[in-house]
């Protein structure tokens, strides 16, 4: 998540730049609800009765970025304009590339073609847990989710990549930080 807030702003900062539009709170917020906005089935799954511990299934809901992105932009397009439709699209195809590379079990990036999700280049791999191939793609049978996450899974990811001095954590952290600094730069 750290990412993602990141992602907002410099998707804020470069439609900004990119449009000549002052950058305002309201570009920087949107920004920031846009990159998170996918995360919402996390929300949806946790109402649903669902834990952080079976939280790989949260992304049965709105992780479809060929419908996801299209739909998105053209509601946000008839709301706001070109310049809110592009800063849609940016974060939200940067939120579904953060989430292809690293934690969980990637995206479906080819729903409604098929129902595999894909992850890219690095996947977390716990120490207690038997180790995966290293691979440039993963791809991962959606009705395997389950089992590939009792045989991989870390039921204590958010403790072990992000409250410890992991590099996934340490690379979220500094591009949030780098983000927050470009903003302070371009908004003074």
């Amino acid at each position: 998540m750290p990412l993602d807030i990141g992602i907002g702003i410099l998707g804020a900062i470069g439609i900004s730049r990119s449009f000549g539009l002052p950058l305002t709170a309201e570009l920087v917020v949107g920004g920031i609800i846009f990159a998170l906005l996918a995360d919402a089935d996390l929300l949806w799954h946790l109402i649903r009765g669902g834990t952080m511990k079976n939280g790989h299934r949260h992304r049965d809901l709105l992780h479809y970025p060929i419908l996801f992105i299209p739909v998105g932009c053209v509601a946000v397009y008839f709301v706001g304009g070109l310049p809110w439709a592009a800063l849609f699209f940016t974060t939200s195809l940067a939120h579904f590339l953060h989430d292809s590379i690293g934690i969980g079990w990637g995206v479906a990036w080819l729903w409604p073609f098929n129902t595999h999700r894909y992850s890219f280049f690095y996947v977390f791999q716990p120490r207690h847990r038997k180790p995966m191939p290293r691979q440039l793609v993963y791809v991962w049978p959606n009705h395997k989710i389950d089992e590939l996450e009792r045989e991989f899974g870390d039921h204590d990811f958010m403790t072990h990549v992000y409250w410890q001095l992991h590099p996934y954590a340490i690379v979220e952290f500094l591009l949030l930080l780098l983000s927050i600094g470009l903003l302070v730069f371009y908004a003074g």
